[in-house]
């Protein structure tokens, strides 16, 4: 069983800890089942408190209406997973590309993906984030793909209780961004089963089953007043 999924049919954001801005429920467009969640102002965001976790992996699926002009210099948050101290990593679309930022005991950290987004297609996104004794471990996967991939230790990190975010911030151009599908879960994910639909009482494993019914995607400081702000 998965450690969270909300494929918002439900209808509101009662599965989340708390929300921030005007995010709403929308019937379309959607990736899977009746609804979704979008954002479209500077500061929207979906919160959930989980337990501490030595790997963690968060997924959602992303859909942009419009994309970021080459020049703005704004990150947009897609992922963000944070400790009760401070933000782990982030998954990013930064002038058109995939961005991965990190944090470890030496700073902050990024890497991309030079492959811009498409507008009104749907994204797979998937973090990975392993936090050990020895080394922590980032990876993002992009449709079931690894793109981006790091390492790095900060041990800050331990002890904790995790939050994962779901998060618009864009304060130069306005975007039109929907989130569907979300699963936190102890190994990997992945993308949905593409045209399965799975009926109430298949003989399907649970795990599957809350996969694909449960329609198994953020920064500090400037984005979450409440945080510590991250050097660059």
């Amino acid at each position: 069983m998965a450690i969270f999924s909300d494929g918002f049919e439900s209808g509101d954001f009662t599965a989340w800890t708390s929300t921030e801005g005007t995010p709403a429920i929308v019937p379309s467009p959607v990736h899977h089942g009746t609804y979704a969640a979008q954002m479209n102002a500077s500061g929207d965001y979906l919160e959930k408190e989980i337990a501490e976790q030595t790997i963690l992996y968060y997924r959602c699926y992303v859909r942009f209406n419009n994309l970021q002009a080459n020049n703005n210099s704004n990150r947009f948050d897609i992922l963000d997973v944070l400790t009760a101290s401070e933000e782990i990593a982030c998954v990013e679309a930064f002038k058109n590309k995939w961005v991965l930022e990190y944090h470890t005991g030496a700073g902050w950290f990024s890497i991309d993906w030079v492959s811009a987004p498409v507008i009104n297609t749907w994204y797979c996104v998937e973090l990975k984030i392993v936090i050990s004794a020895t080394v922590g471990e980032f990876t993002v996967y992009i449709d079931g793909v690894s793109r981006m991939s790091a390492t790095g230790l900060d041990s800050n990190n331990f002890g904790n209780a995790i939050r994962v975010f779901l998060a618009y911030k864009n304060n130069d151009e306005p975007l039109t961004v929907t989130f569907d599908c979300v699963v936190v879960d102890s190994s990997y994910i992945g993308p949905e089963a593409a045209g399965v639909t799975v009926k109430k009482g298949s003989n399907l494993s649970a795990r599957m089953t809350e996969m694909l019914n449960s329609k198994m995607l953020f920064s500090i400081a400037d984005r979450f007043p409440k945080l510590v702000p991250r050097r660059f």
